[in-house]
């Protein structure tokens, strides 16, 4: 399971390597970065909703206790349905990186040792052949 280095190269040029013989290879230690990063920033803006959604709640109960019109109470109404439906998007964009992450960091992790697996074998062959 992975990602196709060309597509995401398009997307996230940095984490590519591009190898002298023209084959590209994703770094995925570097894509679980980018979707940390990618995930704090969707935290601060969906807290920064749910704080404009409180502020928005407080100013229409306090402008209904002065006899706010129906209209503009309606307006405010359509204006926090439409922040709780940008929250749920944004809850569900969230849940939806922190399984990618998981997942990134799972397929990093069994790079990791493939590459462990590959230089030890490697350091082998090589003390093997300098013992003969």
């Amino acid at each position: 399971m992975g990602f196709l280095a060309q597509e995401v190269e398009k997307v996230l040029p940095e984490v590519v390597n591009k190898g002298e013989d023209s084959y590209r290879s994703v770094e995925y230690g570097k894509i679980v970065a980018v979707a940390i990063a990618a995930i704090k920033e969707m935290y601060r803006e969906l807290m920064g909703i749910k704080e404009e959604q409180k502020n928005q709640s407080v100013e229409l109960a306090s402008k209904a206790n002065k006899n706010e019109t129906d209209a503009a109470l309606a307006e405010k109404d359509e204006k926090i349905k439409k922040l709780e439906e940008k929250n749920k998007e944004l809850q569900f964009e969230l849940a939806e990186f922190v399984e990618l992450n998981a997942k990134l960091v799972t397929i990093a992790e069994k790079e990791r040792k493939k590459h462990e697996k590959l230089l030890q074998k490697y350091n082998k062959l090589v003390k093997d052949k300098n013992e003969t």
